[in-house]
């Protein structure tokens, strides 16, 4: 699942058995919309809680900045929550072949 950009709230509790990966991240450019940081703290608590793999690709435009979501622009928003940098991937299972 991407949720790019993320800009409103919702759960991956109805949906958790059927995600092997879960992609975050904030919208970027001149009109972007501002994606609240506790959302993403849950969708990481969500995909710990269910093993699901996650990726959080960037804040967007917007970033926390001590507890309030602040224009600070792409680049320095970055792709840290908490100092943390989210990178997990799927483990691709080895497909076996076929003995014809």
């Amino acid at each position: 699942v991407s949720a790019e950009p993320l800009v409103e709230a919702y759960s991956l509790k109805e949906f958790a058995s059927n995600i092997d990966w879960f992609v975050l991240g904030g919208e970027s450019g001149p009109k972007a919309r501002i994606m609240k940081e506790e959302w993403v703290k849950d969708f990481i608590k969500d995909c710990s809680d269910f093993n699901i793999p996650f990726l959080f690709k960037q804040w967007g435009e917007y970033a926390p900045v001590n507890g309030v979501m602040t224009l600070v622009g792409v680049d320095a928003a970055g792709d840290l929550v908490d100092g943390i940098n989210y990178a997990e991937y799927p483990v691709i299972k080895e497909k076996k072949k076929l003995s014809i």
